[in-house]
């Protein structure tokens, strides 16, 4: 470690790299003094984007600039496992980077053995380091999937790239051979007589999409004279077969969470387990956790109950299915779901008596359209469109956060070890922010002196329903909320404007909720003593990280499998025209998103014009031709680019009149220059003001 000199002082933080340089976001202790400090190439060393890092600070000369640093120590690796393909250039391999989230370089030499990894293969890489004065990084291969365009193989090596792999080690199997295939009536009777709750003769219903394998919820719902309703949410007991400190435990801890990319699952458990014996499949006797809710006709719970139980699923139902049977009345589904129609009927009418509860509690409810995308048997993306939720995935939503906020309230309240799902309150001045956008979008908002409330915010949101900026607001205000995450600590969630949450309702999928499960059984049984206690409470941070950590790199899995998959359907585009919405508006550009649910960007130097933004109303305005560009507006666009390994998609305006004309572009668009109006004396490009900015751009087109 060099000498620290006067003014510099060492902290610890998180390093990001973005182009050549690096931003430390520093560990709690220190977030408060230092936001995020720069780093630039000649001082990153051999740290890399993940890594844990102790930053040395230079204390700013003047107030208002952004610190700077130098990388002292790596503490620890972040994930330097990358996935792409293999190029021969010139006699040698490159490694050809196909990350989104996790870029940092383009292409790495590739070091040592190939691996017989040949052009055009796909390929894990391992990235050893970064010379800083020739600019180039190198890593050696780690695993070879096969030629990048065999159907199936791009996805499965963009998985590998986040350490997700389908195979089980043989270990965690060979475990699956102590566990049956189904319940016994001689088992079931026994385990009855221990204690379950026999629910088997319960009128009970699991609802789920069309090719849903692992069913690990069902519901009952009955209605009482009083007008009060029961409601149940009967949860597969995985943990009856899947014991702490067993094989197929470790890896399911290892993995945190099942994956879902476009056209397959990587499971958290075998499928031997997954879609058998833990599947809450009809007609068939299966081991629950049930939670038994009365509600008024209010939606106030009134009395609840947790039981180990016994259950037999009636029957089964898609959300589609419940759509058409409820909402159109299908005569052929009347006939067939005769039996259930009254529970169906009760289920609609509890469900949207919770949802109104927790809306008026402030709620709240980000709606943001989800992209579907339909792939052949060869791998290739043959539509993409918006999914169409209905009022159905709402009744299921309604019903597992009613059972889950009941868990972790009972179990919080009794200051038992518990792993609970947080949402911590916003910082104030990302709201305040939020809501001097509100207002120039003619909606409303009041903020309150002290604590910021759900309901101040969901006020907010509800005051531009409807208005052409709805959907850009919500995004803002998504991006103005903390990560939800896993805590061993009880903290509230704010969206849900719950004080008490936990993921109970998964176990199949999620590891935190087969955790709490452990932790439930052993108090139902009497089982939690001193000792059971302090070996919750010694795990409960380890495991709150492992699964947050998890649950995150699932995300981003599966995020870039989906747009890798939606930019490679649209590259068959290139040149096309098409028609969209401006979805949202930057300093460099805006996004539209187009009817099939495709979303790319318009860079402001590809419009023949000099453009404003104004981040706070969020308009762009052409400064020549006084076109505006506003949020939900509608504009044609033609396709630029389309490079699914970058996940690139860049658009232009389609129109021969006014910006973005094809070409113009081509003659005028590289001489735009991009305006940032700010209000209130902001700083805007890395601490520059609108001012200093267009001088920087002034400089630059001098020096061409």
């Amino acid at each position: 470690m060099k000498k620290i000199t006067k003014g510099e002082r060492l902290i610890e933080g998180f390093l990001t790299i973005s182009g050549k340089k690096g931003y430390v976001r520093p560990t709690e202790e220190y977030e408060q003094e230092f936001p995020e400090i720069c780093v630039s190439a000649d001082r990153l060393g051999r740290a890399f984007d993940g890594d844990r890092v102790v930053v040395a600070v230079f204390v700013p000369v003047l107030r208002g600039m952004q610190p700077e640093g130098r990388i002292e120590k790596i503490i620890e690796e972040g994930p330097r496992l990358y996935s792409g393909i293999i190029r021969n250039k010139g006699g040698k391999n490159v490694f050809i980077n196909d990350g989104k989230k996790r870029k940092i370089f383009t292409e790495a030499e590739v070091a040592g053995d190939t691996k017989n990894a040949q052009d055009n293969f796909s390929v894990t890489f391992y990235l050893d380091k970064y010379n800083v004065s020739r600019d180039y990084y190198s890593g050696h291969i780690v695993k070879v999937f096969g030629n990048s365009k065999d159907a199936g193989v791009d996805i499965t090596t963009i998985l590998a790239g986040y350490g997700i792999e389908a195979e089980f080690p043989e270990e965690a199997l060979a475990e699956l051979e102590d566990i049956p295939d189904k319940l016994s009536p001689q088992s079931v009777a026994a385990k009855i007589r221990k204690g379950r709750m026999d629910f088997r003769e319960l009128q009970t219903v699991t609802m789920d999409a069309e090719d849903t394998k692992d069913v690990d919820d069902a519901v009952s719902v009955s209605k009482n004279k009083d007008g009060s309703y029961v409601l149940g949410v009967h949860i597969a007991d995985v943990s009856e077969y899947v014991k702490e400190g067993s094989k197929l435990d470790e890896e399911a801890y290892k993995r945190g969470t099942s994956v879902y990319p476009v056209d397959r699952v990587v499971p958290m458990l075998p499928p031997k387990l997954s879609n058998g014996i833990c599947s809450l499949n009809v007609g068939v006797d299966r081991l629950a956790l049930s939670v038994m809710m009365t509600f008024d006709d209010k939606g106030n719970m009134l009395k609840n109950s947790i039981y180990e139980s016994v259950i037999r699923v009636t029957d089964k139902i898609t959300y589609k299915q419940m759509y058409r049977l409820l909402e159109e009345k299908d005569a052929e589904l009347e006939k067939k779901y005769a039996g259930m129609l009254e529970m169906f009927e009760n289920m609609r009418v509890l469900s949207s008596i919770l949802r109104k509860k927790r809306n008026r509690e402030g709620g709240l409810d980000f709606d943001f359209p989800e992209i579907k995308v339909e792939i052949d048997n060869d791998g290739k993306p043959v539509s993409i469109g918006k999914y169409e939720k209905t009022f159905a995935n709402d009744m299921i939503e309604d019903f597992m956060v009613a059972a889950n906020e009941t868990v972790a309230e009972f179990f919080c309240t009794k200051k038992i070890p518990f792993l609970y799902r947080i949402h911590e309150e916003p910082e104030k001045r990302k709201i305040e922010q939020l809501a001097r956008t509100v207002k120039s979008a003619d909606g409303t908002a009041d903020i309150p002196k002290g604590k910021i409330r759900p309901i101040d915010v969901a006020k907010m949101l509800d005051s531009i329903k409807g208005k052409p900026s709805e959907n850009v607001i919500q995004f803002l205000a998504l991006r103005s909320m903390q990560r939800a995450e896993y805590s061993a600590e009880n903290k509230g969630h704010f969206g849900l404007a719950a004080d008490y949450y936990s993921h109970f309702t998964s176990p199949i999928r999620r590891y935190p909720d087969l955790f709490i499960h452990r932790i439930i059984k052993k108090y139902l049984r009497g089982e939690l003593n001193p000792t059971a206690k302090k070996h919750f409470e010694e795990i409960k941070y380890d495991v709150a990280e492992n699964c947050s950590i998890t649950e995150r790199r699932a995300a981003e899995a599966e995020l870039s499998v989906r747009d890798y998959k939606v930019v490679q359907y649209m590259s068959r585009f290139v040149g096309e025209t098409f028609e969209g919405e401006i979805s949202n508006i930057t300093g460099f550009g805006f996004y539209v998103r187009l009817d099939n649910m495709a979303e790319g960007l318009v860079h402001f130097n590809t419009v023949s014009d000099f453009i404003e933004f104004d981040e706070i109303r969020m308009i762009a305005r052409g400064k020549r031709t006084g076109i505006t560009f506003l949020p939900g507006m509608r504009v044609k666009i033609k396709v630029l680019k389309a490079e699914p390994e970058t996940r690139q998609l860049d658009f232009a305006l389609a129109t021969d009149k006014g910006p973005g004309s094809g070409k113009k572009f081509a003659k005028q668009g590289k001489k735009a220059v991009i305006k940032t109006a700010q209000r209130g004396g902001a700083k805007g490009r890395r601490g520059m003001s609108p001012k200093q900015y267009g001088m920087k751009l002034k400089r630059k087109k001098g020096k061409r």
